[in-house]
């Protein structure tokens, strides 16, 4: 995690039933979250709260609206129908 600035705090692990990683991430155990980096950063993964389901987006800035996305395609949602729980710092793949 070499120049990751953060407080201990503020991570959590997340990995349930609930969690779907989709296209974007691949089968995983587990993803580390820090849970006060809500500034969206073009191109990284956040984990958002979709109803009762917790999703791995992409945030991506066209023009100049917000929208996430859960594949490499097409941007699905505008930022506003989505919570962003915090930004996906580490990933723990599946063996």
């Amino acid at each position: 995690m070499r120049g990751f600035e953060g407080n201990a705090a503020d991570l959590a692990v997340v990995g349930d039933e609930n969690l779907d990683l989709g296209p974007l991430v691949g089968p995983s155990g587990e993803v580390l979250v820090d849970l006060k980096d809500h500034r969206l950063v073009n191109g990284c993964l956040f984990l958002a709260q979709v109803e009762e389901r917790l999703l791995a987006s992409r945030a991506i800035k066209a023009n100049s609206v917000w929208v996430l996305t859960s594949s490499e395609g097409v941007p699905e949602t505008l930022i506003g129908d989505y919570r962003i729980l915090g930004r996906i710092r580490l990933i723990w793949k599946r063996v």
